[in-house]
């Protein structure tokens, strides 16, 4: 996992860009860069997603903590540009009903309510009866 840190000065807002797997071997990468933010003092922060093409729940877990920590030091965080596959994770696990996520990196640093993702993209719910539900 590499993670850069930015910075977008119209917005005044922190931009980390990953790219890689964030899983149990590389999110302590975020996890670090996160604590160093919260150390001084960043609490506005986009994470741009474009470059993550796998996301285990550790990855997803460090991306939650995350977003609590700024939000309880007043600021954000807001995840960005997520791909297909990532952001179907992020609806199918509900992480989407508690951080916002953003089509690109400017729209987050903009941060504004009508350009938060709202269609689920490929996200297709799954509803099973009892006559189709699988091993039954």
């Amino acid at each position: 996992m590499d993670v850069r840190i930015g910075h977008d000065r119209t917005s005044d807002t922190t931009i980390l860009s990953l790219h890689g797997q964030l899983d149990i071997d590389t999110a302590t990468a975020l996890v670090d860069a996160l604590e160093d933010l919260h150390q001084r003092d960043v609490s506005r922060i986009v994470v741009d997603l474009a470059g993550v093409h796998f996301c285990d729940s550790t990855g997803l877990s460090a991306l939650v903590v995350g977003y609590h920590r700024a939000t309880r030091a007043g600021g954000y965080l807001r995840l960005a540009a997520p791909t297909p596959f990532l952001l179907r994770v992020l609806t199918v696990v509900g992480i989407r009903e508690t951080v916002p996520v953003y089509r690109s990196v400017a729209a987050g640093c903009r941060g504004g309510a009508d350009e938060i993702v709202t269609d689920s993209g490929t996200v297709e719910p799954e509803v099973w009866t009892t006559e189709d539900r699988p091993g039954e």
